[in-house]
């Protein structure tokens, strides 16, 4: 599974160096791209600006485990998660955009002695959300630079499990520029949980 990703990532590399010549990554003074599922900025991309982000998260976990419930007899358990985290956006107005944010994440958990029956290895969409962005004022003295994102938010919680609408997300977006090279960035985000099953 990870040669296919890693090989699938020297396609994508390839492809962005063969049509570099074509391909901006930034059009703007204001940077206008945040790290997918971390931060999001205030600002749109733009009319008819398509922009693809990217991110990934690898967490490696090693702990020992009771064989039984209260043994004093432990086996080790060791959890490897790669989550790759994609955001697509399209502007469909100078300060309105559509986007996208899909998540797939690949899963391979392994334990020793009888606990083997809990040796697990395979991928799964775990978020796909789907929503806009509207920015809605430029920085003007104390008052930031402030946008609204909202999303629909589905997926799985494990691999086989059903797919599922789980959330909506509601995203205020603000900004500050402090000084030339100087800035603060605040995202607020309630979560409207509409599953409770994760």
């Amino acid at each position: 599974m990870i040669n296919k990703f890693l090989n699938r990532s020297r396609l994508v590399l390839l492809f962005v160096f063969a049509f570099s010549g074509i391909i901006q990554a930034q059009y703007n003074e204001t940077i206008r791209t945040g790290r997918p599922g971390q931060s999001i900025t205030p600002f749109t991309t733009g009319k008819g600006v398509l922009q693809f982000q990217q991110g990934v998260i690898y967490n490696n976990t090693s702990t020992a485990i009771p064989l039984t419930p209260g043994s004093a007899q432990t086996a080790d358990y060791v959890l490897n998660t790669y989550i790759t985290e994609n955001v697509i956006r399209y502007g469909l107005l100078e300060k309105v955009e559509i986007n996208a944010e899909i998540n797939y994440e690949w899963v391979d958990q392994k334990a020793e002695e009888s606990l083997n029956v809990l040796d697990f290895e395979g991928g799964y969409l775990n978020t796909l959300n789907i929503g806009g962005r509207v920015h809605a004022a430029d920085q003007d003295g104390f008052w930031p630079n402030a946008a609204l994102q909202a999303q629909l938010g589905m997926g799985q919680y494990s691999a086989g499990g059903d797919f599922l609408v789980k959330d909506v997300k509601v995203t205020g977006a603000f900004s500050w520029a402090i000084r030339d090279n100087h800035g603060l960035a605040i995202n607020l985000t309630p979560v409207i949980v509409v599953d409770g099953t994760g």
